[in-house]
């Protein structure tokens, strides 16, 4: 659900495209611009190439899908 409660369809498709470095990048910033309209813009988000690989992987400072103001409070 996005922060103004609409539902998007979650579920990768063939028009999606999320392990080139392209893909991966747009992923990062709708992580990063969910995050941001909830408050959490300290949510970090970034893109890196998987070792030995020719994926791209988002990583973030998300824990159990949690920013990192919301973690101590979910514990």
């Amino acid at each position: 659900m996005t922060a103004n409660g609409n539902r998007r369809r979650l579920e990768p498709t063939a028009e999606r495209d999320y392990c080139t470095r392209t893909g991966a990048e747009a992923l990062a910033g709708t992580i990063r611009e969910f995050w941001a309209a909830f408050g959490y813009a300290d949510v970090l988000v970034w893109v890196e190439q998987a070792s030995g690989a020719k994926v791209w992987m988002v990583r973030s400072s998300l824990c159990a899908a949690l920013p990192p103001g919301l973690q101590s409070r979910a514990s």
